[in-house]
């Protein structure tokens, strides 16, 4: 393929794509006419990036050239070495400007591992396995959510702390009337 740029009786120039089949030139594509320099300056570069185009060699800022070393380096990856942090970032940050921060324990890999993917307990254990790499045994999650609201009128327990904390931050996002 190659550029023609021809003067047309009204004294215009056309630029046009062109290929060569057998004897004869085809035309692949029309950019247009002009008697403006800058135009067909403009047209002129249209057509190089046409042909790069069809020729396979373009690249731009979205089409980059493939890089030998970032493909080395993903093929050197597995598994185990890739972690999920988007969830942890977005929702713990949520999760500490509440206060919920305060409560230790499975609280919070429980509370954000829900959010992220609802699921039974046992969902949320291979949840917490499988995206951030730390093994819980199914019968500690059972136990703490027993200790969560706990029945003893007479001890506090970690959902009457929620429950303060949650309070709290309420009442200072919402103004008294």
């Amino acid at each position: 393929m190659f550029i023609n740029k021809s003067k047309n009786k009204s004294g215009s120039i056309s630029v046009r794509v062109l290929q060569k089949w057998g004897r004869n030139n085809v035309m692949v594509r029309s950019f247009g006419s002009s008697t403006d320099q800058t135009e067909i300056d403009r047209m002129v570069e249209q057509a190089r990036e046409f042909i790069a185009r069809q020729s396979g060699t373009f690249y731009n800022l979205f089409n980059p050239p493939p890089n030998q070393e970032i493909s080395d380096f993903i093929e050197s990856l597995s598994n185990d070495q890739i972690s999920v942090v988007g969830p942890e970032v977005v929702f713990g940050k949520l999760f500490d400007y509440v206060g919920y921060g305060k409560i230790g324990g499975l609280f919070r890999p429980l509370v954000l591992s829900r959010l992220v993917a609802p699921g039974s307990k046992l969902k949320t254990v291979d949840y917490l396995w499988r995206y951030n790499g730390v093994a819980y045994d199914v019968n500690k999650v059972y136990r703490y959510l027993d200790k969560l609201c706990d029945r003893n009128p007479a001890k506090a327990d970690i959902k009457d702390r929620i429950e303060q904390i949650t309070f709290a931050h309420s009442s200072k996002q919402i103004p008294p009337s």
